[in-house]
């Protein structure tokens, strides 16, 4: 009996989480505590095409294509600010237990899909400008490993100001977990002239620091339970 009811109190925190979030959001959960195998519950009647990575390459293979399809077509072509969310790291104990040495790790994590992002959305853009924008809080070590990434052709210090932009290309920059009010302010004005911005792995977000109107690429949130993953809720543009 004590079994049963943990496994009902599972079920009710995935179905919980899940109803706060957008249409075509997929909710996974596990059919008990002690099975592995994972099954969709299609929220908001949509089926979606949204599903849980197999490993970390193809999540990044995932994002990428959602990232890119949504720099193409956003949900609002005047605004074209891109959203993307994921656990960089695969051990979710070390995301946030202060460290020196985890947060090296989630950085170097960050950095390497980075290097594929900026590869995959530079080459089919001919004509325009792809730039890494690192956030006012950028670590050292953050900006040291920035700048041994191959793939994009400028990176740009946010604590130096807005970048510059031209009016004759088509502009895409990647905005690496920005943290404060100052780079979601940065970010929603590059979008509001015309820039396409990818908004990566932010965090210290509230209401207001993403309007809106920007567009939701890739989203992936394990769903713990007793510091055990229970289920994930995902969602893939379009």
């Amino acid at each position: 009996p004590r079994r049963k009811h943990n496994g009902s109190k599972m079920r009710s925190l995935a179905l919980c989480v899940a109803s706060l979030l957008a249409t075509n959001v997929v909710a996974f959960q596990t059919t008990s505590p002690r099975q592995q195998r994972i099954s969709p519950l299609h929220l908001f009647g949509g089926g979606g095409s949204a599903r849980i990575p197999k490993s970390p390459s193809d999540r990044d293979s995932i994002a990428v294509d959602a990232i890119k399809a949504a720099v193409a077509k956003p949900r609002n072509t005047d605004f074209p600010l891109v959203e993307c969310e994921f656990p960089p790291l695969t051990q979710l104990n070390k995301l946030g237990d202060g460290s020196f040495r985890s947060a090296q790790q989630v950085d170097q994590a960050n950095l390497a899909f980075c290097k594929k992002l900026l590869g995959s959305i530079a080459l089919p853009l001919v004509g325009s400008s792809t730039t890494l924008v690192l956030s006012n809080a950028a670590s050292g070590s953050l900006i040291s490993g920035a700048n041994k990434i191959k793939g994009f052709a400028k990176m740009h210090l946010l604590k130096d100001g807005l970048p510059s932009t031209s009016s004759s290309s088509k502009e895409v920059f990647v905005l690496l977990t920005p943290s404060s009010r100052v780079d979601y302010q940065a970010a929603q004005q590059l979008a509001q002239n015309g820039n396409t911005v990818v908004l990566l792995n932010g965090f210290a977000k509230d209401t207001r620091s993403v309007s809106g109107r920007a567009t939701m690429a890739y989203y992936l949130k394990p769903l713990t339970y007793n510091s055990q993953v229970i289920g994930y809720l995902t969602r893939a543009y379009p």
